[in-house]
């Protein structure tokens, strides 16, 4: 290839695994057809925004061959997956904008760390009372202790320490 002066994308000189796995959806989006070069009857080289790469099959003979099929909506599926939490979401409520805003507004690089401010309601909603669940969890716990004085001690002992 040096003497066609073509880089290749992978030169497969060191057994790095795969990281990437491009869908036929995808594909058209890196490739160049301007330049494709026939190199014989089976290989093609075209650019591609890596680099170029080699398509095509080797000649002799091959290997044992399996079939694989896995359709674009599958694809997809897979990367919803793999992005779920990480994608930035396109709809964003004035809310949730006006926080991002004064937090970016807010964070500062001091001292080779960053630092934020806590972001604060400015219509903080009450919380319920629990008062009368917080009561009847605490009578049901009496009840526990009146039947059972092994639980009831060691409830004592562990309030104490």
């Amino acid at each position: 290839m040096q003497s066609r002066d073509l880089n290749l994308a992978d030169t497969c000189e060191n057994k790095a695994k795969i990281e990437i796995l491009i869908g036929g959806d995808v594909f058209w989006r890196i490739i160049n057809a301007s330049h494709v070069e026939k190199l014989n009857n089976t290989v093609t080289c075209v650019p591609t925004i890596f680099g170029f790469a080699l398509l095509g099959t080797q000649s002799g003979s091959s290997g044992p061959s399996s079939a694989n099929f896995l359709s674009a909506s599958d694809v997809q599926v897979l990367w919803d997956l793999e992005t779920l939490g990480i994608r930035d979401e396109t709809e964003m409520s004035v809310t949730d904008r006006e926080l991002l805003d004064q937090f970016n507004r807010d964070l500062e690089f001091k001292y080779g760390r960053y630092e934020a401010k806590l972001l604060w309601r400015i219509d903080p909603r009450e919380l319920e009372n629990n008062l009368n669940l917080a009561k009847r969890r605490f009578d049901e716990l009496k009840k526990g202790f009146n039947k059972n004085e092994r639980i009831a001690n060691a409830y004592r002992e562990i309030i104490r320490d």
